[in-house]
């Protein structure tokens, strides 16, 4: 089974419930199935801006799998390009910040485009261990877009 445009994020949740459950073989392929996600399917969907930005959360997702496989400098990579993608869209100038629309894509407010910078730098910062500084981003996400439920739910599983 599989989640359109999440499926990154369903197979590393799947794979915490068969871990949880004492099937390791089963969590195990689950994990493999979320590391073998891609991005790109998330980003076309959602019509937003560049890659990660778009398709940050399911990144973050798949580098948890990684993570689980004992693949943690590949974890780490992603990490890192999630920080960098959302700090790069961070210093762009907030006229250009909205994503152009076009065929299948809508155009994103710099108000929400600046949210998903925030939580992408954010989940970037989780993985990385870097609680403070995920802190810190996750509530400026939410400043900016109170009604962001993934920086809502993230933030809180830092307390």
């Amino acid at each position: 089974m599989t989640v359109a445009g999440r499926n990154a994020e369903f197979s590393w949740w799947t794979g915490i419930a068969y871990e949880g459950a004492g099937d390791r073989d089963k969590a195990l392929q689950s994990w493999n199935k979320g590391a073998a996600a891609t991005d790109t399917e998330t980003a076309r969907r959602q019509g937003a801006g560049s890659g990660l930005l778009a398709s940050g959360p399911q990144a973050y997702y798949r580098a948890l799998s990684f993570e689980k496989l004992g693949l943690g400098e590949k974890a780490r990579a992603v990490f890192e390009s999630l920080v960098k993608a959302g700090q790069q869209a961070l210093q762009e100038p907030q006229q250009g910040a909205a994503a152009p629309a076009g065929v299948g894509r809508r155009q994103q407010s710099p108000r929400i485009r600046l949210a998903a910078a925030h939580f992408v730098t954010g989940l970037g910062y989780l993985g990385l261990n870097e609680r403070e500084k995920a802190k810190q981003e996750l509530t400026m996400a939410l400043q900016t877009n109170p009604d962001h439920l993934g920086a809502r739910t993230a933030l809180a599983a830092l307390k």
